[in-house]
């Protein structure tokens, strides 16, 4: 898979970790594919609108990501599996990400807690 390619997808998917790209509901909305769905860590099922309605008003938290991976599953769709560390507790992460008029968007994502929480 191309080296430019992952790093790109990563860095978008960083962003979505900023307080600054989640407080922007004009950025989240260009981001995030209209079809975009989640499985949050609780389980919980969320939808774009969910996303933008409530994302903006939500409490800053500090975002530590690491150990990506990305899996070309065709030419415009990528997945990216990784783990985060927030407040002291470990999840794995997987989104999906679809290339549409050139521009690449978030269309899944699903958090998992890791066993050693």
């Amino acid at each position: 898979m191309d080296e430019k390619l992952i790093n790109k997808i990563i860095q978008l998917e960083k962003e979505l970790h900023s307080e600054e790209t989640r407080s922007n509901q004009e950025r989240l909305d260009k981001l995030i594919h209209p079809g975009f769905k989640e499985i949050g860590l609780s389980g919980s099922y969320y939808t774009k609108e969910n996303i933008l309605q409530r994302l903006p008003d939500t409490i800053p938290v500090e975002i530590n990501s690491y150990a990506y991976e990305a899996i070309e599953l065709n030419a415009s769709l990528v997945q990216l599996i990784y783990k985060t560390n927030i407040s002291q507790q470990n999840h794995f992460r997987s989104s999906i990400w679809i290339l549409e008029n050139e521009e690449w968007k978030m269309i899944f994502h699903q958090g998992t807690p890791l066993e050693d929480n």
